[in-house]
């Protein structure tokens, strides 16, 4: 049963939109807003995704470029 309520409660923690796949205007969103160097925390709260969402998508995107 404690296993259970541990995983409940990882649950609660993640960021709303964790895991939700990133559509092509959150991808042009995020690219302009890390080219005027937004903060990290902004962009976590805008998107509702973790810094390492963040972090993963603007590396991808820019290594499309």
């Amino acid at each position: 049963m404690e296993f259970f309520n541990q995983s409940k409660e990882h649950k609660k923690s993640l960021p709303k939109r964790a895991y939700v796949p990133w559509n092509e205007i959150d991808d042009a969103i995020l690219l302009r807003m890390h080219k005027c160097k937004i903060a990290k925390t902004r962009m976590v709260c805008f998107f509702e995704r973790s810094v390492g969402a963040i972090n993963s998508r603007i590396k991808k995107l820019t290594e499309e470029m």
